[in-house]
């Protein structure tokens, strides 16, 4: 992971019954990932506190804690610059 957070060339894992080479991704974009907590670094069944807060630098959290009931929810449609900006705007 921290590979491809550094930006350097990193290979991915892909089914030869699709594909014939592995995927080879060596550009810039943004990463996004979802957890139920932020995910520490283990070494020898040791959190690693420090790796873990040096990877911690890379990542922006969002926590959303608020439930929308039924009655409440609606259909929300893409918007690539409001999601860019979200992610953006510091807070």
């Amino acid at each position: 992971m921290l590979l491809l957070l550094e930006g350097h060339v990193v290979h991915f894992a892909t089914p030869k019954t699709s594909y014939s080479k592995h995927i080879e991704f060596s550009c810039d974009a943004p990463l996004f990932a979802t957890a139920k907590a932020p995910i520490p670094i283990v070494k020898s069944s040791v959190i690693d506190y420090r790796e873990t807060e040096m990877m911690n630098v890379w990542w922006r959290f969002f926590h959303f804690t608020h439930k929308f009931s039924l009655q409440e929810q609606k259909i929300v449609y893409q918007c690539g610059h409001c999601f860019a900006k979200l992610l953006l705007t510091d807070t």
